[in-house]
């Protein structure tokens, strides 16, 4: 029986080995996107050194769940596009199989290789340092950008909201309903009636197709006799 020493290097070597077999957290490119899954294929961005001490890519983890605010019955869905830097987070147990349904499950010996790299969870985005910085405004505010078109909006720390966009805003709803006063600026455009339950006032003047007062008669075409300057009874809109 031949015995030896074992020399502390092939000690550390060894364990080295070991302990980076076991995934904690890595970052990583997204490679293709699925938005109505929440499903993710993501490449480490790190590449692995091989027996020759070349460096080739690892392998890409397939179909990478993300965490993002969801319940049951609500979510917010921030697209993630293919070239966008993750944070991968790796699972003590194997995601396909605990990410099957919401019910509790035997913990299988076939299903406990703890801390896979192929057993990620993406936890967020990260800003690279060759990325585009954020807006230098509104810092103490909670805000939601478009950032290829600055279109934001901003929920301020002092109260009140803000949403700024060189584009349309729709609100797709049968019915809006506004409490309180309401200031407009700019021309109003009704493609349908306006129905006013209270008085109006205006400083220029009203048109329409029809316009119509409080007992239902239009204003446009309405007439009536009235005496005339000259003092002759006339029919019509007074002078």
């Amino acid at each position: 029986m031949i015995q030896r020493m074992i020399d502390y290097s092939e000690v550390k070597y060894l364990i080295s080995k070991s302990i980076s077999k076991i995934n904690t957290m890595f970052i990583g490119v997204i490679s293709n996107a699925n938005h109505e899954s929440g499903r993710y294929d993501v490449q480490p961005i790190l590449k692995e050194e091989t027996i020759d001490g070349s460096y080739v890519d690892k392998a890409i983890l397939v179909r990478c769940p993300m965490c993002f605010t969801k319940t049951k019955n609500f979510y917010i869905r921030a697209p993630y596009e293919i070239g966008d830097v993750v944070y991968v987070g790796c699972s003590k147990t194997s995601i396909d199989y605990a990410l099957s349904d919401n019910t509790t499950k035997q913990n299988k010996e076939d299903y406990q290789f703890p801390f896979r790299e192929i057993d990620g969870i993406i936890l967020g985005g990260v800003m690279t340092s060759s990325e585009s910085s954020m807006s230098s405004e509104n810092t103490e505010d909670f805000i939601i950008q478009n950032r290829n078109n600055g279109d934001t909006v901003i929920l301020q720390k002092s109260g009140g909201a803000t949403i700024k966009t060189s584009s349309q805003i729709t609100l797709d709803t049968p019915v809006t309903n506004i409490t309180g006063d309401v200031n407009i600026s700019g021309k109003t455009t009704m493609s349908s009636e306006l129905t006013v339950n209270s008085s109006i006032t205006a400083s220029s003047g009203i048109t329409g197709q029809t316009v119509t007062n409080g007992n239902g008669i239009d204003i446009g075409t309405h007439t009536h006799e009235y005496i005339s300057p000259s003092g002759i009874k006339q029919t019509g809109v007074g002078e």
